[in-house]
């Protein structure tokens, strides 16, 4: 396993940008998998352009220290762009993983070959917006075209390890041969008024307190942490409000998605948890000391959270992103 954060977010004011900095250089330090995303895609929909002379900057200095990968700028819906962007960070002295978009021709990883054994596969099924998927009629179709894509990838560039951008499902991606992903679907349970159940064999299953009472196993996988359905489900009522990362919701979610992902890497795809902010991240570090235990119970992180609610409040950047490198980096490491 490892963790993904995106420069787009590294730029942000107040505790995110000096935060995610500096989590993502301790824990690239503790030698847990890191990987930079350029966040051309937040860019583009929030109208925050990034320049690419100003990531192979960052690059060339703070970020170096900030990640083991990187992923190239590319410009959204503008191929020949990210291309000529990916010449220049090349021609800066700079190794990014290239971004295979949705509408490129695969024969180009070929010749990234040459140089690289990591490619970044661009166009989620989800979005349903790139052009290869235009002719699928369902959600299953555009994953079926998205796995013929990655397999073909594999079939031409066998020694290529591709990495699929924002991809949650495991399943599927164990399924595509894909040697990584990157996931911010364990911040679920506190965004939505959902929670997060592990099953053997299949994954984490992100549902509502409702459904999970309809299924024994999602009750079997929560009640391990010693809290009752009624506590998760007073917490799921409102779907209007976001939980505290310091919620039995949010530690459950996170917690389920460590075993989830954990499993993945079993069968030889490592997901990296996507990061955007530390204060959502306190509850994956929450959840990493509770696996490293090997205690379940919401209970025993009483004090883990405590600590980490003080350095939040202190407004302690250092000392947060030091108190979560060690709670996260025994398990993803």
């Amino acid at each position: 396993m490892g963790v993904l954060t995106s420069y787009f977010y590294t730029r942000g004011g107040g505790l995110r940008g000096p935060g995610l900095r500096a989590l993502m250089a301790r824990l690239t330090a503790a030698s847990v998998p890191t990987m930079l995303d350029s966040g051309a895609y937040s860019a583009h929909h929030r109208g925050q352009p990034i320049e690419v002379g100003e990531y192979v900057s960052f690059l060339r200095g703070e970020g170096r220290g900030m990640c083991h990968e990187y992923i190239q700028l590319d410009k959204i819906l503008d191929r020949e762009t990210s291309r000529r962007w990916l010449l220049e960070m090349r021609d800066a002295g700079l190794t990014p993983m290239p971004v295979l978009t949705a509408d490129d021709d695969e024969g180009v990883v070929a010749g990234w070959a040459a140089w690289t054994d990591r490619v970044c596969v661009a166009g989620n099924p989800r979005s349903g917006r790139e052009s290869w998927l235009g002719s699928a009629r369902t959600l299953g179709d555009a994953f079926a075209a998205y796995r013929a894509r990655c397999l073909r990838l594999r079939a031409a560039s066998p020694g290529v390890r591709l990495h699929a951008l924002s991809l949650t499902e495991g399943s599927r991606a164990i399924a595509m041969r894909l040697a990584s992903v990157d996931s911010s679907s364990w911040v679920s349970g506190q965004r939505h008024a959902t929670v997060a159940a592990f099953v053997p064999h299949v994954g984490a299953i992100q549902t509502t307190w409702r459904r999970a009472l309809a299924k024994p196993r999602y009750v079997a996988s929560l009640l391990r942490h010693g809290v009752s359905v009624g506590d998760f489900a007073r917490s799921s009522m409102d779907r209007r409000t976001r939980a505290s990362p310091f919620s039995e919701r949010a530690v459950a979610s996170a917690y389920a998605w460590v075993e989830a992902h954990r499993w993945a890497r079993t069968l030889g795809t490592r997901v990296y948890f996507a990061v955007v902010h530390p204060y959502p991240t306190i509850a994956l570090a929450a959840a990493c000391a509770m696996v490293a235990r090997g205690d379940p119970l919401f209970s025993s992180a009483a004090d883990d959270l405590g600590r980490l609610r003080r350095l939040w409040e202190s407004r302690s950047v250092d000392g947060l992103a030091e108190e979560m490198c060690r709670m996260i980096s025994p398990v993803l490491g």
